[in-house]
């Protein structure tokens, strides 16, 4: 009786860590990450860099960098490295609404105003792109806001009120000069719930 006993307080030493499925995960939900993923979201921050390496000797790294803890404003910097030439580009108010449905459909609402006035939507599906059940990345469709055509992110952690995602790609295209240009992008989001 002592054994059965014993193995039935074991029991949850097993099954409970199952229900974490990202590394920065609270270690227990009673939600599946469809739920806790579904919903409004809106972004938090976000800092990160895309840095081309042309085939012609220029680097160019675009450093992007927003917190809504700091003020409403989207700092983009463009900077040429070969030549030391940085140029700053910024808007004075920038906004992004991300909603998640249960129907695997995807929109986000853009809004910035800085050197012009600019309201996009964007619509799409959204799903888990990992391999099993642990459902570590997401690709969005509609989130395409740092680089065109890269949308499958590392969902790095996942509660009911806080989302942070990570983009982490290469690419290789050619310019209109048709030099190559090779991309290495790194960019961190953190997104909080719609109450």
């Amino acid at each position: 009786m002592k054994k059965i006993f014993l193995l039935l307080l074991l029991i949850p030493v097993f099954i409970l860590p199952s229900c974490k499925k990202g590394e920065d995960d609270p270690f227990l939900s009673f939600r599946s990450r469809d739920n806790r993923v579904t919903g409004s979201w809106n972004l938090a921050s976000l800092i990160g860099s895309n840095t081309v390496y042309r085939s012609d000797g220029e680097e160019i790294m675009y450093d992007f960098y927003y917190d809504e803890n700091v003020n409403d404003q989207m700092t983009v910097y463009y900077i040429y490295i070969s030549s030391g030439v940085k140029i700053t580009f910024y808007y004075e108010y920038f906004d992004i609404l991300m909603d998640i449905n249960e129907d695997q459909t995807n929109n986000c609402s853009y809004r910035a105003e800085g050197e012009g006035f600019y309201n996009w939507n964007s619509k799409g599906e959204w799903y888990w792109t990992s391999k099993g059940k642990r459902k570590e990345y997401i690709d969005l469709d509609a989130l395409d806001l740092v680089y065109e055509g890269k949308t499958e992110y590392d969902i790095k952690r996942l509660t009911e009120k806080e989302m942070v995602l990570v983009l982490d790609f290469t690419d290789t295209y050619y310019d209109d000069y048709n030099r190559k240009c090779d991309v290495v992008g790194y960019h961190t989001f953190t997104f909080r719930k719609v109450e």
